[in-house]
């Protein structure tokens, strides 16, 4: 087991269950997609998870502007068309996140469920999971001018999504 990926319950009760994976998967999921843009994983110490797992209002981990380090003002005009694609790819992303960073592992997909969801991810079809993220989390960070990473990483993220559903489908 490594503590930083482990879910809540394991670290705080020592209970495990094949679902507790479902937790593991989402903090690795987020780490590759955010060491694409140089960011570390969801959670930086077994105290943030507990925190987390205890305290109801903080929202799940998601991809925003503010967390990749860049401002939506800073992408120059060239670049703008990169924008609704890239904030659409996230949204669904962040839907992942969010059901894989439930408090309640009763709340937790199932293997096959997850598969299926990165699949259409992969695939550019709409979701069937349910949308439990928080509305309105998304901030802005101060301007930066150096936007060609976003471009770039716009296709690393959908380059770690498929190897995702491809390391899934392996298992079958």
């Amino acid at each position: 087991m490594t503590p930083i990926y482990a879910a809540p319950e394991l670290l705080i009760y020592g209970k495990y269950s094949k679902k507790s994976d479902i937790w593991a998967l989402g903090s690795v999921y987020f780490e590759e997609l955010m060491l694409s843009y140089g960011r570390k994983g969801a959670f930086r110490s077994i105290t943030e998870i507990i925190s987390y797992y205890f305290n109801q209002t903080l929202p799940p981990r998601q991809i925003t502007w503010e967390t990749v380090g860049e401002s939506m003002e800073s992408i120059p005009l060239d670049c703008q068309v990169y924008r609704p694609s890239t904030e659409n790819v996230w949204s669904q992303i962040n839907i992942i996140l969010a059901v894989t960073f439930r408090r309640d592992p009763g709340e937790w997909p199932n293997v096959e469920t997850l598969k299926e969801n990165f699949q259409l991810l992969g695939d550019g079809i709409e979701l069937t999971l349910p949308d439990y993220r928080i509305r309105n989390v998304q901030s802005i960070s101060s301007p930066r001018t150096n936007v060609s990473p976003l471009v770039r990483n716009f296709d690393l993220l959908k380059t770690v999504t498929q190897i995702v559903v491809s390391t899934i489908l392996w298992d079958e």
